[in-house]
C-alpha cells in the first residue's frame, strides 16, 4: 500500500471517527463520512467498500496496543524487564475496559458477523489468532517457557475474559467487580508459577484434556467465511 493510500485511508478513518462521536454507528452511513472528510462517495468507495470495513479499521486501530506490547516483546528479546512488562499488560487490559465507546462498537461488529456477514467473520477469525498469537508471546516470555497447549490455552481463556467484560461494560456500563481487584487478579495470573501450573495440568488427565480441547480447538478453521 502507497504512503498516499495510507494517508487517504487515514483521513477517512478520522472522518469516521468524528461522525461516529456525533451520529452512533446506526446512523453512520457512506456519504455521512464522505461529507466529512470533503471527498466523493466515490473516492470513498476507492477505499471503502462498506460502512463495516471502515468501522473494522477503527476498531483494529483501537487495539493495536497488544500488538505494540508483542512487538516490544519481540524487539527487546532477553534484555527486556519482566516486571515493566506485567505492569505494561496490567494496565493495557484495565484500560481497555475503559474505553466504552470502542467496547460497543467491536461489540457492534460482533453481531455483524453472527449476523451472517462472511467477511467480518474471517477478519475476526484472523484477528483472534493474532491476539491470542500475541498474549502467547507475552506470556511466554513472561513465565519464560516455550509456547506450549497450556499457554495457549492460558491465553485463551485470558482472552476471553477480557473480552466478556468489555461486553459487560458496553452493556451495562459498568462492571460486576472491583477493578482494582481485577488488576491483582491480572498481576496473579503473570505471577504464576508456570511449571507448577503445567505439571498440575499434566498430572490431571481430565485437567490436562480440557486443556488441550479449548487450546486446539477453540478457532474457527481459516477458511471458513471466506
Amino acid at each position: 500500500m502507497s504512503k498516499k493510500s495510507d494517508i487517504a485511508r487515514a483521513g477517512i478513518i478520522d472522518a469516521a471517527r468524528k461522525v461516529l462521536s456525533q451520529i452512533g454507528v446506526k446512523n453512520m452511513t457512506l456519504q455521512s463520512v464522505a461529507d466529512a472528510a470533503s471527498i466523493s462517495k466515490g473516492a470513498l468507495y476507492y477505499y471503502y467498500k462498506t460502512k463495516d470495513d471502515i468501522l473494522y479499521d477503527i476498531m483494529a486501530q483501537d487495539n493495536a496496543h497488544s500488538r505494540e506490547i508483542a512487538g516490544k516483546v519481540i524487539e527487546k528479546d532477553h534484555n527486556i524487564d519482566i516486571e515493566e512488562l506485567k505492569r505494561e499488560v496490567t494496565g493495557g487490559v484495565l484500560n481497555r475496559f475503559s474505553q466504552l465507546d470502542k467496547n460497543k462498537l467491536n461489540l457492534y461488529l460482533q453481531g455483524e458477523a453472527l449476523q451472517g456477514n462472511t467477511e467480518l467473520q474471517k477478519r475476526y477469525n484472523d484477528k483472534y489468532h493474532e491476539w491470542i498469537n500475541n498474549i502467547d508471546g507475552i506470556l511466554t516470555k513472561i513465565y519464560k517457557t516455550d509456547s506450549t497447549d497450556v499457554t495457549r490455552t492460558i491465553s485463551t481463556i485470558a482472552l476471553a475474559a477480557i473480552e466478556g467484560i468489555c461486553i459487560q461494560k458496553a452493556l451495562m456500563d459498568n462492571i460486576e467487580g472491583d477493578e482494582d481487584l481485577i488488576g491483582k487478579i491480572i498481576m496473579f495470573l503473570l505471577n504464576l508459577d508456570y511449571k507448577k501450573t503445567e505439571k498440575i495440568l499434566k498430572e490431571n488427565p481430565g485437567l490436562s484434556k480440557i486443556s488441550n480441547i479449548i487450546g486446539k480447538n477453540i478457532f474457527i478453521p481459516s477458511e471458513a467465511g471466506s
